[in-house]
């Protein structure tokens, strides 16, 4: 329809015609819309949908669009007709969505679909300035986002209008000379605008200032004027953006208000404040604040009172809360300009940036800024009354909401968010006063309103740390907590750790080993979920434990808390319920509970532990028992005088009954003891200071890690209370496991621990003499006597591996029937001492011949791996523990189990610096490992046998474990990498060929492919002369399928390390792939690449709101899109050149004297003398993949020119085969003339190597600034042609092209900004 229509003989008054226009125009950007949509399904989903668009060959006629399309702009620029602007609007937003969303693979027709906005006219830029609406500019601002040519081309034009320069520099100024723009219409141009300043900030960096400081200075005087009618200015019609009803999520919303105009208004005013920060003088500032608050404080100065929140409109929620943010954003502006200057990193930007300050410390700007936080605070107290409370773990903020509550309680979090931080920032106001009345406002409204939500009472705890340092104090606070209804029954309610059988000495353990679990799969190859709603109360309960502690710790200028003058506040009581909840664990919870009693107890007492001696260290809910029982006594004891003797018998049966002490958790202690526990250790009070608020509280547990110890500090204070007493017999004291714990204390670090330690044994000893000279008394003498004849010096520490063989037989040793029992008791009777310098029955055990050999053999491997820690590695090493399991293991006389132990005792060791560098320096480990992945590749890729797959995974972690070491690596790298090498060749065999495994083992394949990046980089390393690790295009190609399956495609990470392996192996050549293999790879290659890339290049986050950042500095990362785009770039380059001519060394040399692109075209053509003789459809395929590519890149494109180069050897390398043929020859001498302008890339120079972590540079090679911009325009222009022949175009072809951009004159705009800059 639109070919029939002639643009030259149509008028708007032809209704009917404009009729049909509209119509057409509907569907066009319907179109575009069900297009994109299609494109953004994962490939399953499109069949169904493929004859719609007639892809069944997997492309469409894009010629087709983009022809409609650019006829459609025709029309809109000619006629000035809204529906058409609509319909343009409609379809670059569909392709914007398109482009940005990845999720699934790429579909080859989302490439060609991207070249079509490229296309888009330039005097659509002139037609979306001119009368400009909403609709236009927000056409405006998609197309200068998706194109950098149109961005600068609405620069050049959009600063001759702001300076009134219509001088005859570019035919589409003329047009603006009469038109004057009004201030309305540059508002709606102003995220155009700030897209140009964010490109112009790295395109020009320290010229930037100079040129387009006009740009922030215009629009501050129109939004500063305009804020000091805050209310009347903000609810004009403009601001009022569209948002979907569909719900967002927490992140998702805060993007959406940046992207407001309101949101980039306050960006605006961000440049112009640091720029020109010293235009705005203090009384400015102060004045500008003072018109959006009244004197009074009320929350209806920040919060619109009368836009009432609507919780059933998402479109009216969101202009509320942007409103709500922009305004705190715009305050903070204005009241602390030192926080701009993070938003520029320190680089040098020329002269002119001004710093700013508002001289903290002066009454004034204190007042003002106290006058903010308060507003604030009653901000958020209004808003806590107003909502309920949205459980935070819900996957999006309204999952179980069906109105607009979420969003609200985003922007809650936000505005408590923002009170901590001006906390920060006047902490040396805030602690200089007696009274801060705004924290007591804080503290109430949050136990009435937000008791239960541990992210709220984090935020205030920090608070409240913050203030701590200052004469503020907080007994109101704590008398508000502690008086709370809710505050016992959540202390009550925290976990205890269940005790199988309270007061039960009949049934002592018979091993400790015994109950030794050895993990065979770590727990990253594990999926386990907690329950969610424990993990929810144990935040809850940890955060009240922590603003607790916060409120009893004594500030730097306060002496703490006098519990008989500090009325209300009974330490006693609260004590007595915390050890009533209290699990002797080292939960952090449990340690939060102890931290807490030992600061009331210095409170109260001055020091001792006289609170839980009174209840004899009789922990948890016996606590509370033990307490009434002593009541009764207490009273009793008034009326009547009992017998001592009687009253402590019965006090003892009491406690004997209420042992709240479980044999199995004292085992666990033995096996997993904390040797980073110490006797004095304490949680430190400021450590929360380092806590990272925008976080998540992470899920806590009972136990440290996944086994629930005890703290065996407290355990062996009660086991010398109990000792003390008499409460407990020896063996009963034995049998609970409490003896084992005291002897594997005597291997603690710490000095503090042995010697509770040895405090413990001495009771004990003590105890046992005072005994029956029964067998099992005296068996435990002789165990005793062995240990302590084998030590020398006071407080001397014990291996752990002989202490928990000490700790394994004090048990066995009451078991006449335990299968060791014999052999542990010959060995007490013929051996007067320990020898600390080896394991005891080490060979004796593991070289068995008697008739239990096995299980003896099993029971010394377990303890040679529950001993193994780093202080006692000597021992292993000296004693050749290690190189006799290794031996073992390949042994034929090995068995199954043995095989897992030995495995995990390596994984152990390898995770110890010193046992580390001994197995893969001296026991040859990689040969080793080597040797077993090749029995597996036998077994898993014939059989298939589901039974090595434990050890497998082992040997996969101990690799990963070794290569995660620096020093190691260092080793490898220089010394022995062929080890390495050979290994990953193994593992690389079980990816590509073990199918069955990868299904059934999904976690199996990304430390696999872990270990292959981490053997390409050792690899890029070394030096040229040594072996390398290198991998074939059919061993790569073959990587990509082993992770594109669908069954493994659901971790997206393991397809990220894939991609990352296969660039690391540096340039293929690409043109001996089978052309529809390499399109599919490519596709994938490019989807998982673009989902890798940082979100923006240009943000930061600040309190949960998205701010751009302006410096080049941010762009320094490289993205893996770009490192992509350089490895098919060198591809390219390297195979076209290698097809034609060969790698003679005189070719070589002519080839590295090559200084311009011209000249390589030139000699390309000279080789060239047998014709092209290879695909085109390929070579097609590749640039326009390779502008794709370059095109989500932008002006972060760090290899252009080179990009450039393989696109000309790809398009323009035969003329008379070459695509667009025609097109191109009516371009040929302007495209000679551009590459004259280009470098030769530097694939070409005989030095140049492949770096994935960044563009190799040639510092010969430097260009001036001129010559810099120089070279980019005839980039840009060469690749706006080059795009244009790849479309096949005839040359009246409406769409952008090369002439439409020299006559636009912006390349000289550009280059005169450098010229002038650099005259002055």
């Amino acid at each position: 329809m639109f070919s029939r229509i002639d643009v030259n003989e149509l008028t708007v008054e032809n209704d009917r015609v404009m009729s049909a226009l509209c119509v057409g125009f509907s569907i066009v950007g319907g179109a575009f819309e069900v297009l994109s949509a299609y494109l953004q399904q994962p490939l399953i989903k499109r069949i169904p949908y493929d004859f719609l668009w007639e892809v069944e060959d997997k492309t469409f006629d894009v010629n087709l669009l983009e022809d409609i399309y650019v006829k459609v702009c025709k029309l809109a620029c000619n006629f000035n007709v809204n529906f058409a602007d609509s319909c343009l609007l409609r379809s670059v937003s569909a392709v914007n969505r398109q482009k940005n969303m990845h999720k699934h693979e790429l579909h080859p027709s989302s490439v060609a679909m991207s070249r079509v906005i490229i296309s888009t006219p330039v005097e659509m830029v002139a037609h979306c300035i001119c009368r400009t609406s909403i609709v236009k500019a927000k056409l405006l601002h998609l197309l200068i986002e998706m194109s950098p040519l149109h961005l600068s081309i609405f620069g050049k034009l959009f600063l001759s209008i702001l300076n009134n320069n219509f001088r005859s520099n570019g035919i589409l100024t003329e047009e603006f000379s009469s038109y004057a723009l009004s201030d309305q219409d540059y508002m709606m141009l102003l995220p155009a605008a700030l897209s140009l300043l964010n490109s112009a900030f790295v395109k020009f960096e320290k010229h930037f200032f100079q040129h387009f400081k006009t740009i922030p200075s215009f629009y501050s005087r129109m939004l500063l004027d305009g804020f000091m009618h805050w209310k009347s200015f903000v609810s004009e019609d403009i601001f009022q953006e569209e948002y979907s009803e569909t719900f967002p999520s927490s992140s998702e919303l805060f993007n959406l208000v940046d992207g407001s105009l309101l949101g980039k208004s306050i960006q605006m005013l961000r440049y112009h404040f640091f720029l020109l920060g010293d235009s705005v003088k203090l009384k400015k500032r102060l004045e500008l604040f003072n018109s959006l608050f009244a004197c009074s404080v009320t929350h209806g100065e920040l919060i619109d009172c009368d836009a009432e929140m609507d919780f059933n409109s998402v479109n009216k929620s969101m202009n509320h809360i942007n409103k709500v943010i922009a305004k705190i954003s715009f305050c903070k502006l204005l009241l602390f300009p030192e926080d701009d200057k993070v938003l520029f990193m320190a680089k040098k930007t020329g002269e002119g940036l001004k710093e700013t300050s508002l001289i903290p410390g002066s009454k004034k700007v204190d007042s003002v800024r106290m006058h903010f936080m308060n507003a604030l605070v009653g901000a958020w107290q209004w808003m806590v009354k107003k909502l309920p409370l949205v459980p935070e773990h819900s996957t999006s903020i309204l999952a179980s909401n069906r109105d607009c509550q979420g969003l609200y309680r985003c922007s809650e979090v936000f505005i408590l968010r923002n009170i901590l931080q001006l906390t920060r920032k006047m902490h040396s106001y805030l602690i200089q006063l007696q009274s801060i009345p705004f924290v007591e406002q804080l503290m109430r409204s949050t136990l009435v309103h937000r008791f239960e939500d541990p992210n709220t009472l984090r935020i205030i705890r920090s608070i409240l740390l913050l203030l701590s340092e200052g004469n503020f104090s907080r007994v109101l606070c704590l008398q508000m907590l502690l008086g709370h209804s809710q505050f016992g029954p959540m202390i009550h309610s925290i976990s205890k750790p269940p005790v199988s059988e309270i007061g039960t000495f009949f049934r002592p353990m018979s091993s400790i080993l015994r109950l030794l679990v050895i993990p065979h799969i770590s727990s990253d190859m594990t999926d386990g979920k907690d329950d969610q709603e424990a993990t929810e109360m144990c935040k809850k309960q940890l955060e009240i434990l922590k603003l607790l502690r916060v409120l009893l710790q004594p500030g730097t200028n306060q002496s703490g808390f006098d519990s008989e003058n500090d009325h209300g506040i009974n330490l006693k009581e609260l004590h007595l319920l915390l050890f009533s909840s209290y699990g002797a664990t080292l939960s952090e919870i449990d340690l939060e509970i102890n931290c807490l009693m030992n600061a009331i107890e210095l409170i109260h007492s001055s020091g001792g532990s006289e609170y839980i001696k009174e209840m004899d260290y009789l922990w948890g809910t016996v606590a509370t028992k033990v307490k009434k029982k002593h009541l009764l006594e207490h009273v009793a004891s008034t009326d009547v005088m009992n017998d001592n003797e009687a009253v402590q018998e019965g006090r003892k049966n009491k406690y004997r009954e209420n042992l709240p002490v479980d044999p199995k958790v004292c085992a666990a202690t033995v096996l997993h003891f904390p040797y980073d526990r110490t006797a004095r250790e304490h949680l430190s009070l400021n450590k929360s200071l380092t806590d990272n608020l925008m976080d998540m509280i992470e899920p806590c547990s009972l136990g440290a890690g996944k086994n629930l110890l005890y703290d065996p500090v407290f355990i062996m204070h009660f086991s010398i209370h109990s000792l003390s007493v008499g409460y407990i017999e020896p063996v009963e004291f034995t049998g609970l496991g409490l003896l084992a714990i005291a002897f594997v204390s005597m291997s603690s670090l710490d000095v503090g621990m042995r010697k509770l330690a040895y405090e413990v044994l001495s009771r004990f000893k003590i105890s046992l003499e005072g005994c029956q000279k029964k067998k099992d008394v005296m068996r435990l003498r002789l165990l005793l006597m062995y240990i302590q004849n084998g030590i020398e010096e006071p407080w001397q520490r014990i291996p752990s591996v002989v202490a928990l063989f000490a700790a394994e037989m004090s048990l066995i040793l009451l078991d006449t029937l335990h299968e060791h029992y014999s052999t542990l008791n010959k060995l007490l009777m013929d051996s007067s001492r320990v020898n600390m310098k080896q394991i005891p029955l080490f060979h004796d055990f593991f070289h068995s011949n008697a008739v239990n050999y096995r299980a003896q053999r099993l029971w010394i491997l377990r303890l040679v791996y529950a001993g193994l820690n780093l202080e006692d590695a000597w021992l292993y090493i000296r004693r050749s523990i290690l190189e006799t399991l290794m031996s073992f293991y390949v042994s034929p006389l090995s068995d199954v189990e043995s095989k897992k132990i030995i495995l995990q005792i390596l994984k152990k060791s390898v995770q110890l610096h010193k046992t580390a560098h001994y197995l893969v320096e001296r026991c040859s480990l990689f040969p080793w490992l080597s040797s077993i992945l090749l029995t597996y590749c036998g077994v898993l890729l014939i059989d298939e046998k589901k039974c090595f797959s434990t050890e497998l995974a082992l040997v996969i972690e101990i690799v990963k474990v070794v290569i995660s070491s620096n020093d190691i690596t260092e080793w490898l790298q220089s010394c022995a990498l062929e080890q390495l090498m050979l290994l990953t060749s193994h593992l690389f065999k079980l990816l590509v060929s073990g199918k069955k495994l990868i299904n059934e083992y999904a976690a199996f394949v990304g430390p696999t492919l872990h270990i292959i990046i981490s053997t390409l980089k050792l690899s890029h390393k070394r030096h040229m002369y040594q072996p390398h690790f290198t991998l074939s295009e059919e061993v790569l190609f073959q990587i990509y399928l082993a992770v594109s399956e669908d069954d493994i495609q659901r971790c997206g990470a393991n397809a990220k390390f894939a991609l990352e392996a296969i660039l690391l192996s540096g340039p293929l050549d690409i043109f001996c792939m089978n052309q529809e293999q390499l399109s599919s790879f490519l596709m994938w290659a490019t989807s998982n690449a673009l989902n890798s890339k940082p979100r923006n290049a240009f943000q930061w986050q600040e309190s949960g709101l998205h701010i751009p950042i302006v410096s080049r500095e941010a762009s320094h990362e490289e993205s893996f899109t770009s490192k992509l785009l350089r490895w098919l770039t060198a591809s390219i380059i390297h195979g076209k050149l290698s097809w034609n001519s060969n790698s003679s060394t005189s070719k070589v040399c002519a080839r590295s004297n090559l200084r311009t692109l011209q000249s390589l075209m030139e000699y390309v053509a000279k080789e060239d003398k047998e014709g092209n003789k290879r695909s085109r459809d390929l070579e097609e395929m590749l640039a326009a993949q390779m502008i794709y590519l370059q095109q989500s890149l932008g002006i972060n494109c760090s290899v252009l020119p080179s990009v450039v180069s393989a696109l000309s050897l790809l398009l323009l390398s035969d003329d008379s085969k070459s695509t667009g043929s025609d097109f191109m020859h009516s371009f040929r001498t302007s495209t000679m003339t551009l590459c004259s302008k280009i470098r030769c890339p530097p694939e070409l120079n005989p030095a140049w190597r492949w770096s994935f972590g960044q563009p190799w540079e040639d510092d010969s090679s430097e260009l001036s600034e001129l010559e810099r911009i120089d070279e980019l325009h005839a980039c840009q222009s060469l690749l706006l042609t080059l795009g244009n022949a790849l479309r096949g175009k005839p040359s009246d072809f409406q769409g952008l092209s090369l002439q439409d951009v020299d006559n636009s004159g912006v390349f000289n705009w550009e280059t005169g900004i450098l010229q002038t800059s650099l005259l002055n």
